[in-house]
């Protein structure tokens, strides 16, 4: 029988690398029948093989050392792979048939043939490069803060820059280089299959570029820049940056976060057909480097609006006014950039008229503030143009009234101007808008230049109508009645605000305010109780003239003009020369007691001729007790010497004296006086008895001069002077003294009265005016009446206690200091009066109160 050769070659694996893998399984052949001299046919057993006959084939790998192998997958087959192959007759591969169990049958041809089968060497793992590795991220800002330059740099492990971003868009200059992540199957790559698919399990945080599906290229990884991992730490910074108003630099964290690349094999290629996994574990880093600096957004001033003003001041009299031009003080500037920073150039300041009307002199260290003064002359003559035309305008209004207000003023508008750069160049500026003012305050004043009384002369008639005497109740005064003057000053200007200030009141004053009041607005009136008046009924005729000076004086300046008036005083009145008389009658008994002989001493009739003013009249005279006193047509008054009267009576028994007043009376039908006589009478009994002797009663001499006791303390005698008044002092218990006459005491008044204790030797008067107040003492010391006059009472016991004072005196106050006075010595009314605020007769200042002053010193002593 014939046979064919069947011959089994080595079974190798090509890799996809282009190595082979040989010997990688086994194949065998076992020719099917009963001749026992067919055997195993393998690749190194070859055989012949009868054609018909059918042909058993088995295949297995040879798996070791972690190398595995398998035939080639073909889903399509029975048996899910590739069937091994045979060669025909026509010397083409036929695919074998399936068989159960996995094995493989043919038939064998009618020629030499071969079988062979397909293995491929799969994957069993797979190896990933690298298997850590990181990339940097560090976004870099610099600039303005609030709108910065970015730069995006990206690194790879080794620190290659592999990617650069300026403000988010890539850097034409840097190559985009991905790193790469590779995988190699089997380590070595000798697989019949190199390929894999890439994977990345956070595609937010890593991108990857590589082609779809199975590829045998290599993983390109860059970060995902615009994934939530970056960018939202990167809001989040900047928002707390603006936040913060930008004030500070974000802070250069460093921020972590890992992914993980995948390759995964093709499961057809693959052991067991499952995938193999290999993983690269990328860590990226992300940190924020902020080189910010806060640009400028502006530059702010201090002040946007200010105001200067230069003042023209005139003072002092309007016609010649004292002149001085001011200014407020400069305005300072302060300039500073917002959001605030140190500068980086010096600021630099400018205005529109380049410094023509105002100044600009900038201070520290970058210039950033300036002084804002005003461009003008102090001496008001060589002023910028705007200011000067308005006071050569005021000057010329002056030349045509000197007494007209000057109000010229004028305005200019300026825009002062900073500007500066910050350290990102930003230039910035600002402004501030300036009013210059030119204002003429005049406070001068219109003082007045001449004062006239219109009423250039003016006099009175005065009288007054007693009731009797010219102490006597008051009956009627004629003569008094009020005068109005009035006065002009000089300048007559309009009055109105352009003439104004211009004080042209008037002060007016009397020299004598007690004989003639006045009022301010310029009524005078004369005082029917003026001490000249009071001085005048003092003393027969009972008339009297006075001149009164009546000033008018400027309240400004003191400016004044004064008028005499006139003052003629008579009185209506009749009166006894004296009011009071006493008759001293002495009684003496002689002879025998039971028929004396009476005879009289001090019985003397005695004549009071009263006489009536201004004109002499026909006077009647009565007696209240003509049985006692009677008086005669011519004034002569005689007692009644009858020893049977009942008065007279009285005077013969213990204690032989009495006493008897009779009122006279004298009238010349329109007056009325009287005169209280006083009758004292006292016995001397010189009778004798019967049985002869004699006995005296009463005792006493019946003449004399009475004397008292003055508040001295000393004991004289002297004649009153005429119209003095003469009574009695007492001393009451608490020290103090009184005065009494005419059977009255005097009280709330003054009183000329004789003082029969002067030191005539001393140079003491005789007679003195005297105050008594309302309890009836007297007055010592300070006394102001109630014309508000004053008056000085001598404190001193040298016998003229408590008399007026007059001329120089030296006073010693409260203060232990003393100083001198001047009182009227004149007597006009105001005898006593002490001179305030004027010059004394002998040339002397005194001030208001009174005090001798030198140099507006007080002179002390």
């Amino acid at each position: 029988m014939t046979g064919y050769l069947l011959s089994v070659p080595r079974i190798d694996a090509k890799n996809a690398n282009g190595t082979y893998d040989t010997d990688v399984a086994l194949l065998t052949a076992l020719p099917n029948g009963n001749q026992s001299y067919y055997r195993t046919i393998d690749k190194d057993h070859g055989a012949a093989v009868a054609p018909g006959i059918g042909v058993t084939v088995v295949t297995a790998p040879k798996n070791s050392d972690g190398n595995r192998y398998q035939m080639l997958v073909d889903e399509n087959e029975e048996g899910g792979v590739e069937p091994p192959v045979y060669i025909d007759q026509e010397g083409q591969q036929v695919p074998m048939s399936y068989m159960a169990g996995g094995s493989y049958s043919f038939i064998m041809p009618e020629r030499d043939t071969e079988i062979n089968v397909r293995y491929r060497k799969v994957t069993t793992r797979l190896s990933v490069s690298p298997e850590e590795t990181e990339l940097s991220v560090i976004h870099t800002r610099s600039g303005d803060r609030k709108n910065p330059d970015t730069r995006t740099e990206v690194r790879n492990g080794e620190g290659i820059l592999i990617a650069r971003y300026l403000n988010g868009v890539p850097d034409t200059s840097v190559e985009v280089q991905p790193i790469g992540i590779h995988g190699e199957h089997n380590s070595y790559g000798d697989t019949a299959d190199r390929s894999m698919k890439w994977a990345v399990d956070d595609p937010d945080l890593l991108q990857m570029t590589a082609a779809e599906g199975y590829t045998e290229e290599d993983a390109r990884i860059l970060p995902n820049l615009s994934g939530s991992f970056i960018q939202e730490i990167l809001n989040r910074e900047i928002q707390t940056q603006a936040d913060s108003q930008y004030q500070e630099t974000i802070q250069p964290t460093i921020y972590e976060k890992d992914g993980v690349v995948t390759a995964i094999t093709n499961p057809e290629t693959s052991s067991d057909k499952q995938p193999v996994y290999g993983n690269s574990r990328i860590t990226v880093k992300f940190q924020i480097l902020d080189q910010t600096t806060r640009r400028v957004e502006g530059l702010t001033l201090n002040k946007s609006d200010m105001v200067c003003t230069v003042i023209r001041k005139l003072t002092g009299d309007r016609k010649k006014p004292a002149e001085e031009i001011l200014c407020t003080e400069p305005v300072i500037l302060s300039a500073r950039l917002f959001p605030q920073q140190p500068f980086f150039k010096n600021v630099t300041w400018k205005d529109e008229e380049s410094q023509q009307i105002i100044t600009l002199n900038p201070s520290g260290e970058h210039g950033e503030n300036v002084a804002v003064g005003v461009r003008y002359d102090t001496e008001g003559v060589q002023n910028p143009a705007w200011i000067q035309n308005v006071i050569n305008e005021d000057n010329q209004k002056r030349k045509e009234d000197p007494y007209v207000n000057l109000t010229g003023s004028a305005k200019q508008e300026e825009v002062i101007t900073a500007t500066s750069e910050d350290q990102t160049h930003g230039i910035v500026s600002g402004k501030c808008h300036a009013t210059i003012r030119f204002i003429t305050v005049d406070e001068t004043v219109i003082h007045p230049e001449a004062v006239h009384i219109d009423n250039r002369q003016v006099s009175y008639d005065l009288a007054i109508k007693k009731e009797g005497n010219s102490q006597s109740k008051t009956m009627e005064e004629t003569g008094f009645e009020p005068t109005r003057l009035s006065c002009t000053v000089e300048p007559g200007c309009v009055e109105d605000s352009a003439h104004s200030p211009y004080e042209k009141g008037i002060i007016w004053s009397v020299s004598d305010a007690d004989a003639l009041h006045i009022k301010q607005d310029g009524t005078i009136t004369p005082n029917p109780n003026a001490l000249w008046i009071k001085e005048a009924l003092t003393k027969a005729p009972y008339t009297a003239s006075k001149t009164v000076w009546v000033s008018a004086v400027a309240k400004d300046n003191g400016i004044s003009d004064k008028i005499p008036v006139t003052l003629d005083f008579r009185a209506e009145c009749m009166a006894f020369p004296q009011n009071k008389a006493v008759f001293d009658l002495v009684l003496t008994k002689t002879g025998r007691r039971t028929k004396p002989v009476y005879s009289w001493t001090g019985a003397e009739e005695k004549q009071n001729k009263a006489v009536s003013f201004p004109q002499e009249k026909k006077i009647a005279y009565t007696s209240s007790k003509p049985e006692i006193l009677t008086i005669t047509q011519d004034g002569t008054c005689t007692p009644v010497l009858n020893p049977e009267a009942e008065w007279i009576k009285k005077a013969l028994s213990f204690p032989y004296k009495s006493t008897e007043t009779v009122i006279l009376s004298a009238s010349d039908g329109a007056c009325t006086d009287t005169c209280a006589v006083t009758l004292n009478i006292r016995v001397v009994d010189k009778t004798t008895s019967s049985g002869g002797g004699s006995i005296s009663g009463g005792g006493g001499s019946g003449g004399g001069v009475s004397t008292g006791i003055t508040p001295a303390g000393s004991k004289l005698s002297s004649a009153a002077p005429a119209g003095s008044v003469t009574g009695t002092w007492i001393q009451t218990a608490d020290g103090r003294w009184t005065f009494t006459s005419g059977g009255r005491t005097y009280s709330n008044e003054w009183a000329y009265i004789h003082n029969p204790y002067a030191d005539t030797q001393k140079g003491q008067n005789q007679a003195d005016w005297f105050r008594f107040d309302s309890t009836g003492h007297m007055v010592t010391g300070w006394f102001t009446d109630s014309d508000g006059k004053r008056y000085y009472l001598n404190p001193m016991s040298d016998n003229t206690l408590g008399k007026m004072m007059t001329g120089w005196n030296w006073i010693t106050g409260e203060d232990k200091k003393t100083r001198c006075y001047y009182f009227n010595q004149v007597s006009d009314g105001t005898k006593g009066a002490l001179l305030r605020g004027t010059a004394t007769p002998d040339g002397y200042l005194v001030d208001t109160d009174g005090v001798w002053m030198v140099n507006g010193n007080a002179i002390l002593r």
